[in-house]
């Protein structure tokens, strides 16, 4: 132990080396979090999740317009483009 004759207060600041920044695919509202500040992780750790309520409107939205075009080709409505391009929607939503 330093003798009190040699001791100096002092204050420091520390801080990170770097920063990492953090980006999702999709944007949303995070409803948990298991992120402990100053933390460390490991690969394939969950690190936020994301509330996918719109996300599953939007394609509920897009399956009904499907289904209600299929329908439409079905009776021979002249909307194949419109299929066609609900179809891409759908597979590219879904995949």
């Amino acid at each position: 132990m330093v003798p009190p004759s040699r001791q100096c207060r002092a204050s420091v600041t520390v801080q990170a080396e770097y920063i990492m920044e953090l980006k999702s695919e999709v944007s949303g509202r995070i409803v948990k979090s298991e992120l402990d500040l100053g933390g460390k992780v490991s690969a394939g750790t969950m690190l936020a999740q994301i509330d996918t309520g719109d996300l599953e409107l939007q394609i509920e939205k897009t399956q009904n317009d499907y289904d209600s075009l299929k329908k439409s080709i079905a009776v021979g409505s002249a909307i194949k483009l419109d299929l066609d391009t609900q179809t891409r929607r759908w597979k590219i939503t879904n995949a």
